[in-house]
């Protein structure tokens, strides 16, 4: 078990997060997850090459032994990329995992993108922090790839176009308030 809380999305390859005794549920790339602090599970890989984007709802972040397990009143989630629901945001698709976009509270969702499509992030008034899950997209120049980490300060713009090479982007975005996709 572990202390505190924490959430993933997969990046490559074939990612488990299960109670241990249950059926191997592989989860593919965009897939997400939440796994509930004192729940006892097992994360296990399929294949050789395998990546998650891991976030802690706050440090230290432990391992205990299962005897110190206890129910927090959370619930795990797991969610393959078929069941997502995806909303049309003005030219892309947004995926709302966790948190409410209230301002001042903590959220994150997926934004995805097709080929050649062009966006502008637009923090209002808090920190981004980006993720990106799938494809490539371009940066001020710079190709960026699956695994990729970006941050934007309070009130600042991030300009994205999705590579000629990649069919589709899919980028994880975790802030505190809203954001606009302009």
């Amino acid at each position: 078990i572990h202390n505190v809380s924490y959430r993933g999305v997969v990046i490559d390859g074939l990612i488990d997060n299960d109670d241990p005794k249950a059926a191997k549920m592989w989860m593919p790339v965009s897939s997400y997850w939440t796994q509930p602090k004192g729940e006892p599970h097992i994360t296990a890989a399929q294949g050789s090459s395998n990546i998650a984007y891991i976030e802690i709802e706050g440090g230290p972040y432990l391992v205990k032994p299962v005897s110190e397990s206890f129910d927090s009143g959370e619930r795990p989630i797991n969610v393959d990329p078929s069941n997502l629901v995806w909303h049309k945001q003005k030219g892309a698709q947004v995926s709302y995992l966790w948190g409410e976009r209230d301002y001042g509270k903590i959220n994150g969702t997926l934004i995805r993108m097709l080929s050649g499509h062009r966006k502008t992030l637009v923090s209002r008034g808090e920190e981004i922090q980006i993720v990106l899950i799938r494809g490539v997209i371009n940066i001020n120049g710079k190709d960026l790839t699956p695994g990729s980490y970006i941050s934007i300060g309070k009130k600042a713009a991030l300009k994205i176009v999705v590579a000629p090479q990649s069919k589709e982007a899919i980028f994880y975005v975790r802030t505190k308030g809203k954001y606009d996709l302009k």
